[in-house]
């Protein structure tokens, strides 16, 4: 009674990575609640399943196995949970915002007469005071989405009805810092904090796919004036993480809804606030600046003012394989977060049929080859020797090698028209050190065509930056459509800004993201097919 539910999605007899994820936003609100963690799991030959949630501090696990339970369906998976929230009288159901999700929650909640918020970025635990009818409400879930466009942050509480149901968005690049054994503190403005050692710094920088660079936190203050600036940053001891010799200064400054709001004058105040600071802690004048690079990012936000070292430097998007580019690359990490979005597998095709330098297949190879991202490049922090142990680098890295297995079985093809660009893409991942993964041919889109079932299709296709190009869309986009549908049982993954893309691709998508890459508005199209039946459990025995 009054506890948290996490409705468990499938991938045959393996729980969804999107529903891991909300188990642990979910025992994080029950314990926030003094509650349960309650997960639900509908599906057929689910012996054992429990052994999959248990360890995301679940306390009780519903099991519903049946022959007609899988593949997912409608009116089944809706009767099985409208009955057992009917039972139990839960306070809180949560719900991955996937094809199943938005199908399934909106019957439940219609069915208890409970409401919906669809498509949360974030939940929190809160109050309300409705001052009209002089009430006051405690734990509430926040339930926060974007509205408009994404133009503004809409909060939406559901004071009377139960369960409080939300379907929520999965995050990949905290999923990847959970994978990595990190508690996650805190996710917002498309930074997510977690607690680490120095171990933790270099095993971030050099596993994280979807992250473009790591930040050390050093501090956080309130400021509404410069002179609160100036006496924040000094309080800060930098003597702790700077030497004497240190280069230091502020990168980058950002202001969001703060009264402080010039980059160039917060850069400036706080540069001399840390000399200040440092004069005194060493006792000297004048700073040399000859030894390691300490460069800062300072994020104020509500006049709240972060301050964090880069231990990156160059952003973790470049690799250090793509040498050779086409004329519109997709950046490394980009490429390798819209993968994990969708439910590819190194046991699946993948096909990029304008694969450019190859940076979907390369992504691909890497993933399923279990190769660290950052293993052929250098970060900025190695310098760091009184902050960071060089022991540290030289576990992280040789953990690092000892997961890659390259022996792994592939079907990753990449296509381009473009005879030289090919030979890019080929150099490139010969670069990498996945060349005997990857398939690259020069092919038109309209050759595109695979005799097996089941394959992606994931690709950033031209979007007509130029105007002579434009007219050319259509056409284009309409072939893609044709070639994809004469595919048997496919999915595909369409990242592109071309706003007709669904006209002329001849259906419309299943799920649609808004993305930006770089500063452009890109829209990342999903048009799902069938999943493949589930193996026999002796198959997968034989395996093991």
């Amino acid at each position: 009674m009054n506890n948290v539910f996490v409705y468990c999605e499938l991938e045959g007899t393996t729980i969804a990575d999107v529903s891991l994820e909300l188990l642990t936003k979910g025992r994080k609100l029950a314990n926030q609640l003094n509650c349960q963690l309650e997960a639900i799991v509908a599906g057929s030959g689910l012996e054992g399943i429990e052994k999959q949630v248990m360890p995301y501090g679940v306390d009780k696990v519903h099991i519903f196995d049946a022959p007609g339970l899988f593949p997912y369906t409608s009116l089944p998976h809706s009767s099985v949970l409208i009955n057992l929230f009917k039972e139990e009288k839960p306070q809180i159901c949560l719900m991955g915002a996937t094809v199943i999700g938005r199908d399934l929650g909106p019957r439940v909640s219609s069915a208890l007469t409970s409401g919906l918020t669809a498509d949360c970025t974030s939940l929190e635990i809160g109050s309300h005071e409705d001052k009209r009818a002089g009430k006051t409400y405690e734990n509430l879930l926040y339930q926060i989405r974007p509205a408009f466009g994404g133009n503004i942050v809409a909060t939406i509480i559901n004071p009377e009805h139960r369960p409080q149901m939300a379907t929520v968005r999965e995050g990949v690049m905290k999923k990847e810092i959970l994978d990595l054994g990190y508690e996650v503190s805190q996710v917002e403005d498309g930074r997510v904090t977690f607690i680490g050692d120095a171990e933790a710094i270099c095993r971030a920088n050099i596993f994280l796919r979807t992250t473009e660079r790591v930040l050390l936190k050093v501090g956080s203050f309130h400021a509404e004036t410069f002179e609160e600036l100036f006496q924040g940053t000094r309080a800060i001891p930098w003597e702790e993480y700077l030497p004497k010799d240190a280069k230091f200064w502020v990168a980058k400054a950002s202001s969001i809804k703060s009264k402080l709001f010039s980059p160039s004058d917060i850069q400036s105040i706080m540069k001399k606030a840390m000399v200040e600071r440092m004069k005194k802690a060493y006792g000297i004048e004048w700073f040399p600046e000859s030894g390691a690079s300490f460069p800062l990012r300072v994020f104020l936000h509500k006049d709240t003012v972060t301050v964090a070292l880069d231990t990156t430097g160059e952003s973790l998007h470049k690799r250090g394989y793509r040498t050779l580019t086409s004329k519109a690359p997709i950046t490394e990490t980009l490429a390798a977060a819209l993968i994990m979005l969708t439910p590819w597998k190194s046991d699946r095709i993948l096909v990029d049929p304008f694969c450019g330098s190859g940076t979907f297949p390369i992504e691909a190879a890497m993933i399923a080859a279990n190769m660290a991202p950052g293993m052929n490049r250098e970060f900025l922090s190695e310098d760091w020797k009184h902050l960071i142990p060089r022991k540290c680098w030289y576990d992280a890295m040789d953990e690092a090698n000892d997961l890659v297995d390259l022996s792994v079985q592939t079907d990753i093809q990449g296509y381009d028209i473009d005879g030289d660009i090919i030979r890019a893409a080929r150099a490139n991942a010969k670069a990498a050190g996945v060349d005997e993964l990857i398939h690259f041919q020069q092919r038109p889109v309209s050759g595109l065509s695979h005799p097996k079932k089941y394959g992606f299709l994931i690709t950033n296709p031209p979007y007509g930056e130029r105007i002579e190009e434009k007219k050319n869309l259509p056409e284009l986009y309409k072939t893609i459509g044709e070639r994809f549908a004469a595919l048997d049982s496919w999915s595909a993954y369409i990242i592109t800004a071309y706003e007709d893309t669904e006209r002329y691709f001849g259906r419309k998508a299943d799920k649609n993201r808004k993305i930006y890459n770089g500063m452009m508005k890109t829209y990342f199209y999903q048009f799902l097919g069938p999943k493949p039946p589930a193996r026999k459990r002796e198959e997968r025995k034989e395996e093991q």
